[in-house]
């Protein structure tokens, strides 16, 4: 049989289990921003690299039309 629990316990249970509620939500809040901040990264990293991409295909074409000179 179950024995009755004071006022005082239950609302410390209670508040508890709200601070442990609390603390998930904003665990799951941060891991979300962690999440959202990789993934940013991971497109500025893409970004990036289809800008070198473009820069150097760009170098060599520029290289390739442009008469050598020789300085002897």
């Amino acid at each position: 049989m179950l024995q009755p629990r004071s006022a005082a316990y239950v609302c410390q249970v209670a508040h508890k289990q709200h601070k442990g509620d609390m603390e998930r939500e904003e665990e799951r809040e941060h891991n979300n921003d962690s999440y959202e901040q990789t993934q940013a990264s991971k497109v500025d990293l893409k970004k990036d690299k289809h800008e070198m991409s473009m820069l150097l295909k760009s170098v060599k074409m520029k290289i390739k039309t442009t008469p050598v000179i020789a300085f002897f």
